[in-house]
C-alpha cells in the first residue's frame, strides 16, 4: 500500500490496525494467564479483555494491542506517525515536521532519531554481503575522517581513517568502515573481507594496496592501479577511481548540510549511512521500513 492510501485512512483506527495486522507489526495479545485470544474493551480503544470464564469467575486479564511492539507508549495518532514517517522519508527538517503537526519539535527528534536506529539496523545486515564479484570492478580508496583544512583549526581528538569501496556502475553497492591506519596489512585485511572473490579492484598508489593481488591470491582479485600523484585518469589504460571519489563528495555534502553539531565520528558516518539509504530507496522506504518495524 502507498504512502498516499495510508495517510488517507490514517485517521481510521481500525483500519491501521488490520493494516499493522497484517504486516505483523502488530498482533492481538494472547491472556498470559489462560492463553485464550482476547477482544477488543470498546471499537476506539487499543485495549483487549479476556472474556474467558474459569469456573464461573471471568479472568478479565487485560492487555494493550501496543504492549511489546514498536509504538507501545506511543503518544501521538497513527495519522501523525505516517506523517511523520514520510517527512524522515523526505528528509524534511523536524522544526517544519512540528509546526505542520502542532507537535513540539523534541518529539519530531525523538521519533526521527527512533526510526534512524532502525534503518541503521537493516543497514548493518546489508553490510554483511560482500560487494563485487566476476566482472565487476570494485574502487576503493582511503579518507580521513574530520580533518582540518590546510592544518589550520583545532587538531580533533576524534579524527579517523575510513576506508571505502564502490562497485562502478553502481554506487549503491558499497562497504564504508572505520579502520585503525592505513598499513598494509590493515586494507588487505578489509579488502579481503569486504570484496567478493574474482573482483577486479582499482586503487591509487599508496602503499598499503601494493601486492594486492600476490598477498590475497586465494581470492582471485584482479588488481589495477592509478597514479593520483600525476594524473586522476590513467592516459594509457583510463582506469580512475571516479566513482569512489564521487562518494566522497556525497558523504561530505550530506553532512555539511547537516551540520557541524553531529556528536562522534561514528554517529556522523551512521548518519550518512541512513541519509544516503533514504536518498536510494526513497520510492519504496515506506515498505521497507514497515518491513524493518
Amino acid at each position: 500500500m502507498d504512502i498516499t492510501n495510508i495517510m488517507y485512512n490514517a485517521t481510521k483506527t481500525n483500519f491501521i490496525v488490520e493494516f499493522l495486522c497484517s504486516r505483523s507489526i502488530l498482533r492481538i495479545p494472547s491472556c498470559g494467564k489462560c492463553g485464550n485470544p482476547m477482544i477488543k474493551k470498546n471499537l476506539d480503544s487499543f485495549m483487549y479483555r479476556c472474556n474467558r470464564r474459569i469456573e464461573g469467575i471471568r479472568c478479565n486479564t487485560a492487555s494493550s494491542l501496543l504492549s511489546g511492539s514498536f509504538f507501545e507508549n506511543m503518544k501521538i495518532s497513527f495519522h501523525d506517525f505516517f506523517y511523520i514517517l514520510n517527512c524522515w522519508r523526505m528528509s524534511v527538517a523536524g522544526n517544519i515536521t512540528a509546526a505542520d503537526l502542532g507537535l513540539h519539535e523534541s518529539t519530531i527528534s525523538r521519533w526521527y532519531t527512533k526510526l534512524n536506529q532502525v534503518m541503521l539496523l537493516k543497514i548493518q545486515q546489508n553490510e554483511e554481503m560482500l560487494i563485487g564479484g566476476q566482472d565487476c570492478t570494485v574502487e576503493i580508496d582511503e579518507c580521513l575522517f574530520v580533518k582540518r583544512k590546510y592544518h589550520r583549526g583545532r587538531i580533533l581528538a576524534n579524527q579517523k581513517w575510513i576506508v571505502a569501496g564502490v562497485v562502478r556502475g553502481n554506487i549503491k553497492s558499497h562497504f564504508i568502515e572505520f579502520v585503525r591506519n592505513r598499513k598494509r596489512s590493515t586494507m588487505l585485511e578489509v579488502i579481503s573481507r569486504r570484496v567478493a572473490p574474482g573482483s577486479t579492484i582499482i586503487t591509487d598508489e599508496w602503499r598499503g594496496y601494493l601486492e594486492l593481488s600476490t598477498i590475497l591470491v586465494s581470492k582471485n582479485f584482479t588488481h589495477k592501479t592509478v597514479n593520483h600523484s600525476m594524473f586522476y585518469v590513467d592516459p594509457v589504460s583510463g582506469e580512475n577511481t571516479n566513482s569512489v571519489e564521487g562518494f566522497w563528495s556525497i558523504l561530505k555534502r550530506i553532512l555539511r548540510k547537516k551540520g557541524t553539531n553531529l556528536g562522534d565520528a561514528e554517529t556522523r558516518l551512521n548518519l550518512f549511512k541512513v541519509e544516503f539509504f533514504k536518498i536510494h530507496h526513497r520510492i519504496n522506504l515506506i515498505n521497507e521500513m514497515l518491513e524493518c518495524i
